[in-house]
C-alpha cells in the first residue's frame, strides 16, 4: 500500500507565476473588450500606443512589440487601410519604412488613452501609498533588462 502524497506547499515562483497568469488574463480581456469598441484589434493597440511623436521605423516596432516584422506589416496595412498610420521611406535609406500616426489615428490615441486611464476595482480600492507600490514593483517586475 502506498502512502498517499502529501500536499506540498506552493513554491515562492509557483505562486509568481499563477498570480501573472490570472493578471495576464484580466489584462487580455480588458485590452479585448476596449480593442473591440476601437475597432482594433489588442496588437493593433499595442501599436498604435507605442507610435510616438516620431515616426518610426517598422523593424523597430517588431522589436519593441515582441513579433516577427512580418506581424508588423500586417498590422499596419490594416491600420493604413483605416487611415490611421501612414507608410513613409527613411529620408536617408529608402529600404526603411517609417511608420507615423494620422491625425485620426491620434483621435484613436485618445480614445484609447481615455479608456486605459481607469483603474480596476481591485486596484482602485488600495490606498495611494499601495497603488505607487504596486506600480513601482511591476515596473520592475517589467524590465526587460532581466530576461
Amino acid at each position: 500500500m502506498t502512502a498517499a502524497a502529501i500536499p506540498q506547499e506552493p513554491t515562492e515562483g509557483e505562486r509568481f507565476w499563477t498570480v501573472l497568469f490570472r493578471l495576464a488574463t484580466v489584462v487580455r480581456d480588458h485590452l479585448r473588450v476596449v480593442a473591440g469598441d476601437l475597432g482594433l484589434s489588442p496588437p493593433a493597440l499595442h501599436l498604435l500606443l507605442e507610435l510616438d511623436d516620431a515616426p518610426q521605423a517598422q523593424r523597430d516596432l517588431a522589436r519593441t512589440l515582441l513579433v516577427d516584422p512580418s506581424m508588423v506589416t500586417a498590422m499596419v496595412d490594416s491600420l493604413e487601410q483605416r487611415r490611421l498610420v501612414e507608410r513613409h521611406p527613411h529620408p536617408s535609406d529608402r529600404r526603411v519604412k517609417l511608420v507615423e500616426v494620422t491625425a485620426a489615428g491620434e483621435a484613436v490615441r485618445r480614445d484609447l488613452r481615455r479608456a486605459l486611464s481607469t483603474l480596476p476595482a481591485s486596484v482602485a480600492g488600495m490606498s495611494a501609498h499601495d497603488r505607487a507600490r504596486l506600480l513601482s514593483l511591476l515596473e520592475q517586475a517589467a524590465d526587460p533588462s532581466d530576461c
